[in-house]
């Protein structure tokens, strides 16, 4: 059986550059496995990582019943967990298509957790300025992030887009504005945006109908 191979290029050069290529590849693996196990995580930093999934949790769970008191009930059909975070197939102020699955996904509140754990790793602080942009598209990752701001004490400076792919925060009756609001109201969370897009094509709606800009 014959291999094609350049000219040019020996096969004992081949045959290095494929052995270095290997050594690479293990190095980074090793490095990477080094980073993994190089200690345990910090008995303070699992007791936040639980207590933001918790605080996620019913942040998510009031957030559901908040959609039923405004008349907008949970559709069981795609929304089988009855988790309140997945919106409508399509709206006026619907930007793009989105994913049904990833946005059942984002209802899980061990992403607090994961945000949390994130945030350690890179130093972020109690007290610490951290620079936020939230998307309609996706209101339960919002909250996870919330949720996680409150439980370590840093100080998110939110700027929020309204606009959302379908599946998101779509219903003009109850947007991630609206949502965002009620979880303040309620004394779950103790951040607003500070300032907010139209969101979609551009940030500026580019697309949508005038009623679906008039309603963001």
């Amino acid at each position: 059986m014959k291999f094609w191979q350049p000219s040019r290029i020996s096969s004992a050069r081949l045959i290095l550059v494929s052995l270095l290529s290997l050594g690479l590849w293990a190095g980074t693996e090793w490095v990477q496995r080094q980073k993994r196990t190089s200690g345990p995580v910090s008995k303070e930093s699992l007791v936040a990582m639980k207590e933001a999934a918790k605080l996620n949790e019913a942040a998510l769970q009031f957030l559901a019943n908040e959609r039923v008191k405004r008349g907008l009930p949970v559709d069981a059909r795609v929304d089988p967990a009855r988790g309140g975070m997945v919106g409508l197939a399509m709206s006026p102020i619907s930007s793009r298509v989105g994913s049904l699955p990833a946005k059942r996904t984002t209802r899980d509140p061990n992403w607090s957790a994961f945000i949390v754990s994130m945030l350690v790793e890179a130093g972020v602080k109690a007290g610490d300025f951290v620079a936020v942009g939230m998307s309609g598209s996706f209101p339960a990752w919002n909250v996870a992030l919330l949720a996680a701001a409150e439980n370590m004490g840093f100080r998110p400076i939110v700027i929020s887009s309204v606009a959302a792919s379908s599946w998101g925060a779509n219903d003009p009756s109850f947007t991630w504005l609206d949502m965002e609001r009620a979880l303040a109201d309620a004394g779950i969370f103790h951040t607003r945006s500070i300032f907010a897009s139209l969101g979609g094509l551009e940030d500026r709606a580019v697309g949508l109908s005038p009623d679906g800009v008039n309603a963001l």
